[in-house]
């Protein structure tokens, strides 16, 4: 078993990636936000919650889900934990570590948004000299009531 030498800049971009993607996911850019995923049917995303498993590339779908989502939900910061693992090897990449995500109903008020700690995993591949999320799983805790569960 060989030693793993750390590529800086490389891992530091994996981190700049996800980062886009939260910064998007705030935004409520779902045009950016679909530009992070691998379109191809190897993409696998897992998150909580109902109806939140894609397998295989389906743009309309991801469009959609994203979409609803943002016109009940908005998030008001995400954020990766500064002592998020990020490593390189060859085109395949994975960044992991806890997540801070402050979220509320559109109808909330900002002190009314809720902050949650939760654990996120992205697998990458290099395609051309840029990174794509080829497998995404977050886990949090789901609160009750769940904020997809109205559109208030």
């Amino acid at each position: 078993m060989g030693t793993y030498q750390a590529d800086l800049a490389r891992e530091a971009k994996l981190r700049t990636v996800v980062d886009e993607l939260f910064a998007a996911i705030v935004a409520k850019d779902v045009g950016t936000i679909m530009s992070h995923y691998l379109p191809e049917d190897r993409l696998l995303i897992f998150l909580e919650g109902p109806t939140s498993t894609v397998e295989g590339w389906d743009e309309t779908f991801l469009h959609s889900a994203w979409s609803e989502l943002l016109e009940i939900v908005t998030f008001s910061n995400l954020q990766v934990a500064q002592n998020t693992q990020v490593r390189c090897d060859g085109s395949t990449g994975w960044v992991c570590g806890e997540v801070t995500t402050t979220y509320g109903k559109i109808s909330d008020l900002p002190t009314e948004h809720r902050s949650v700690l939760s654990r996120g995993t992205w697998l990458f591949e290099e395609v051309a000299g840029r990174w794509y999320i080829a497998a995404e799983h977050v886990s949090f805790a789901v609160p009750n009531p769940y904020p997809l569960d109205s559109k208030e």
